[in-house]
């Protein structure tokens, strides 16, 4: 039993240094693959240029991802059924 707990401590201690070993730029890339990937695929950075991304892509997707609100106050994801 103690091999056990020995065993699993270790594997949950690797898991946690693994973990906080990521830079921030990582665990952003994760973020962003989550999240742009549960309703489309995943459009790589570099398609579009920064100030198009920031002024127009992120606030749009911030209305289907309910951070931001339409002049209707409604909010629709893209993968959303219409009906």
């Amino acid at each position: 039993m103690p091999v056990k707990i020995f065993h699993a401590l270790l594997l949950f201690g690797f898991i946690f240094f693994y973990w906080s070993c990521q830079t921030q730029e990582q665990l952003e890339n994760k973020l962003a693959r989550q999240y742009c990937s549960s309703c489309h695929l995943f459009p790589e950075p570099g398609l579009l240029d920064k100030k198009t991304w920031e002024k127009n892509v992120l606030p749009k997707m911030g209305i289907y991802l309910g951070t931001r609100r339409t002049p209707a106050n409604t909010t629709r994801r893209p993968c959303d059924k219409t009906t």
